[in-house]
């Protein structure tokens, strides 16, 4: 799959000398133009799929454990501040 210049170099072989050359050498190899499916409409739909909790993702917030949750860093982190600006 290409981009439109390889469309127009096919199609219109006189633009130039140059153009011209590639079109000769680009039909010895019998390459034809194919343009790019869109995927961008499709990225959003697949997105949210993929990503939405099913039944056996869901807790159950009475077995979710209750207290105090421990944070660790890896020593970039102090009380007196990170020194920076």
């Amino acid at each position: 799959l290409t981009e439109k210049p390889l469309k127009q170099v096919l199609a219109k072989p006189d633009t130039s000398d140059r153009l011209v050359k590639w079109s000769v050498e680009l039909g010895e190899y019998d390459v034809k133009f194919e343009a790019r499916p869109a995927i961008k409409s499709q990225v959003l739909a697949d997105f949210v799929g993929d990503n939405t909790p099913t039944e056996c993702m869901e807790e159950n917030p009475s077995e979710t454990e209750k207290g105090m949750w421990k944070l660790s860093v890896d020593g970039s982190s102090c009380l007196t501040g990170s020194g920076a600006g």
